[in-house]
């Protein structure tokens, strides 16, 4: 079977990339969930607290960036929770492994 035969669906893909962002941090020492209800995921290593939402694409297709409005979405849930916004690229491959590196944005 080739990878163009493997077709995972946009949920398999976003939740493959919620995955590899929660292992990375947790392998940093943080604590992870994923809000009831919602793709934002919350993150705390001692007094360091995030709100994090990631976008994850199949290589080679890049992954998107938040739109104006999620981002500042963003940024109001996490000043509303004291958490500092955090955005993260995820790319995969065709069985859902990490390709490369995230790359981690903080917002503003």
């Amino acid at each position: 079977m080739s990878r163009e035969d493997i077709r995972m669906t946009k949920e398999e893909i976003d939740k493959s990339g919620m995955y590899h962002a929660m292992a990375n941090l947790r392998a940093k020492g943080f604590t992870c969930s994923q809000c009831p209800g919602s793709t934002d995921i919350e993150a705390t290593l001692r007094s360091k607290k995030l709100l994090m939402q990631v976008r994850t694409a199949q290589f080679p297709t890049p992954p998107n960036r938040l739109g104006f409005e999620e981002e500042h979405g963003l940024i109001a849930r996490a000043n509303a929770k004291s958490r500092e916004p955090v955005f993260a690229q995820v790319q995969i491959d065709h069985f859902g492994a990490q390709y490369g590196e995230i790359i981690w944005s903080r917002l503003t």
